[in-house]
């Protein structure tokens, strides 16, 4: 069967937030996978949904953080996302500080976070989730802490 484009899955595939509505400031944060990640926390899966291709424990997350922002899914996806990167970035220096000094960790923070792709620690992706939960495997793993080693790892597949 030949492939053909179909602009309406298209469409339903890179979903907006709030759905239908107009952009506000907050929209701007919540296009892409943000958008599905956002549809996901607050009407959780729907069948034939392309929303249907994302874990669901980013979404869970934010529809936890919702409780503590009055609602707001957007506010809670970003203090979220802020936060594991702040946690994430912290393990991450005490993890190489641990292993090549002080010095080498700053450097080596320093230019992650000069990498480009270091931008999406700040915007409500789920790389910085990813990213906590990868640092905490490692330091299960250095601390012989098993069951963080499970719980990571468990949590990333």
């Amino acid at each position: 069967m030949p492939w053909t484009f179909n602009a309406a899955q298209l469409r339903d595939a890179y979903a907006n937030w709030p759905p239908g509505g107009t952009p506000t400031l907050s929209s701007c944060f919540a296009t892409w996978d943000v958008a599905h990640y956002l549809c996901l926390s607050q009407s959780g899966y729907q069948v034939d949904s392309p929303s249907c291709a994302f874990y669901p424990l980013w979404p869970a997350a934010i529809r936890a953080g919702t409780v503590l922002t009055g609602g707001r899914p957007v506010l809670a996806a970003m203090l979220l996302c802020n936060a594991c990167s702040l946690l994430g970035f912290w393990m991450f220096y005490r993890l190489v500080a641990r292993h090549c000094g002080a010095e080498i960790s700053r450097d080596a923070l320093i230019l992650m976070l000069a990498f480009p792709g270091a931008l999406f620690f700040s915007f409500p992706y789920s790389e910085s989730l990813f990213f906590v939960l990868v640092m905490l495997f490692f330091w299960g793993l250095e601390l012989a802490r098993w069951r963080w080693v499970a719980v990571a790892d468990s949590c990333c597949h």
